[in-house]
């Protein structure tokens, strides 16, 4: 049962972004790490916005995340989206860039580009919830990913520029239209800032769902770290337990890179699968010792 007595988490604020309306309730369940965000009438669409905003300001490059639980609706089948919004400020003009995921499984990309200017929506296609949403920003650059079932890997939907003070704020929106009331769940939400992270490890990967039989592969990999890791992956047939050729990449400092996997054989069986599993792991440590580690079931490519 939902309630609203727990505030959300100290180091998170809350405000009203333009003209008041009624008030939303806010709630937050440690058990399960998820802020129940019930907003109402809401408006980013135009040249100033009207809406509830769960934020923190930030002042370097950064990562904000969270898996967006199911939209809900009270009494009304208007809209209601959740998500997530990067803004250079919480004036209600202000530039931004913000995604969503709509009660009819929209994925929407907004932005405003320049103070008090038009928003140009992008609508993506289908994207049903539960589905994790990530926002980066590395300098003017803000890139939007998605992923239905893992935290590591991500796919690239949306690049934006976006010029930002040197302070700006990144959070949580709930958006629901006509003054109807809607009920947004963000669960396990975070923020990284990506030269002093939270902790070290795999911020996500690109390796694909299916594979050519060959099993050479590439792949982007980012890693947020202060220490030097190594990045340690391989393939392991499920069906047989067969393990192959192991990668490892050392990565010195916060980084993205574009690797090549080689599984060192002629030929993957198409009718079996297989374990992409994935790594970070200290120098000199056994894999064993990995700060954290991943893995998806992978597919082979029929001829």
């Amino acid at each position: 049962m939902t309630t609203y007595s727990t505030p959300i988490p100290q180091d998170w604020e809350y405000s009203r972004i333009g003209k008041k309306t009624n008030v939303s309730k806010i709630g937050f369940d440690s058990i399960v790490n998820t802020i129940y965000f019930n907003s109402q009438s809401s408006e980013i669409d135009d040249c100033s916005d009207s809406f509830d905003y769960i934020y923190k300001e930030m002042s370097s490059n950064s990562i904000i995340q969270s898996q967006i639980l199911s939209n809900d609706f009270y009494k009304s089948r208007n809209s209601v989206e959740s998500g997530l919004m990067l803004r250079n400020d919480i004036l209600p003009e202000s530039p931004y860039v913000s995604v969503t995921i709509s009660k009819d499984k929209k994925l929407i990309i907004r932005h405003r580009d320049r103070l008090k200017s038009k928003v140009t929506k992008v609508i993506l296609g289908e994207y049903d919830t539960p589905y994790w949403i990530q926002l980066q920003k590395n300098g003017e650059k803000i890139e939007c990913y998605v992923s239905s079932s893992n935290k590591f890997n991500w796919e690239k939907v949306y690049e934006q520029n976006l010029c930002c003070d040197d302070k700006y704020y990144v959070g949580m929106i709930s958006l629901s239209d006509k003054g109807q009331t809607g009920l947004s769940r963000f669960k396990d939400f975070e923020v990284n800032a990506i030269d002093n992270p939270l902790r070290d490890g795999i911020v996500m990967h690109t390796f694909p769902d299916t594979i050519p039989s060959r099993g050479l592969i590439d792949f982007d990999i980012q890693i947020n770290t202060k220490r030097p890791l190594y990045v340690w992956a391989e393939l392991e047939n499920i069906q047989t337990g067969e393990k192959y050729r192991v990668l490892r990449n050392i990565f010195r400092y916060s980084e993205r890179k574009k690797l090549s996997y080689d599984t060192g054989v002629d030929e993957l069986n198409p009718e079996n699968t297989y374990w992409f599993v994935v790594k970070a792991v200290p120098l000199h440590g056994h894999d064993s010792e990995s700060v954290c580690s991943g893995f998806k079931k992978i597919f082979i490519e029929n001829k």
